[in-house]
Parts: structure tokens; C-alpha cells; sequence
């Protein structure tokens, strides 16, 4: 992936005032020192701003990827499976799969409903 200048400092700008504001929240030097060496490296060689750049986004792809497992399976996990429980604990035939009459081998139900012009208006 070929980037721009402008996007290889931008790259550079972000992971400087992470470790900025990781220098904040730490006060810890190691983090200024970082900063100062990443942005420094960026400004002074094209080579080494692509490197960066590089390196930061394949991070973020990797951390992308992470956090989208993580984050949809606890939807799964501690939202819908539960609900699913509650569901199928206080319904009786949700999906209606089972036949109220054994008559046939059918599982079509008619309904004895007939549509107006109302009905089809404004469906959305």
C-alpha cells in the first residue's frame, strides 16, 4: 500500500499524541521519548514515515479485526442468547412449527383477512 506524505505524517501525528497522552496519564518519560523519536523519524525521512505508517496500520487491522470478534461475540453471548432463552421459556410456539391440527401435511395457515387499499399505503 503505497500512502501519500500527508498521510504517512498523519499516521505519525496519531501515534505521537497517543504516547503524548499516554505521557500524561503515566507520567512516565519512556513515553515522551518515544513521541519525540516517532515524530522526529516521520519529519526528517520519507523512508522511515512509510515505515511508521505501515506498521500503524497494519495494527489497526489486526486490532480491527480483534475487537470485532470481541465485540460481536459478547452481542451473541449477553444480549441475543438470552433473549432467545426468555423467548422460547415464555412463548409456546414462536416459530409456529407446530401443527394445530393433524390433519394434512401441511403447515399453511389461512388467514381470513382481506386487504384494503389502506393497508398497502405508507408500508415502510
Amino acid at each position: 500500500m503505497k500512502l501519500t506524505r500527508e498521510k504517512n505524517l498523519e499516521a505519525a501525528l496519531a501515534i505521537c499524541t497517543g504516547l503524548l497522552v499516554l505521557f500524561w496519564i503515566f507520567d512516565n518519560g519512556k513515553f515522551l521519548i518515544a513521541a519525540t523519536v516517532v515524530g522526529v523519524a516521520a519529519l526528517l525521512s520519507s523512508f522511515l514515515a512509510e515505515k511508521i505508517a505501515w506498521f500503524w496500520y497494519k495494527l489497526a487491522a489486526i486490532l480491527g479485526r480483534i475487537n470485532g470478534f470481541i465485540l460481536l461475540s459478547a452481542l451473541f453471548y449477553f444480549i441475543l442468547t438470552p433473549i432467545a432463552w426468555l423467548a422460547k421459556l415464555f412463548k409456546k410456539d414462536g416459530l409456529q412449527l407446530k401443527r394445530k391440527d393433524q390433519v394434512g401435511d401441511s403447515y399453511f395457515v389461512d388467514r381470513k383477512y382481506r386487504f384494503t387499499k389502506k393497508d398497502l399505503e405508507n408500508l415502510w
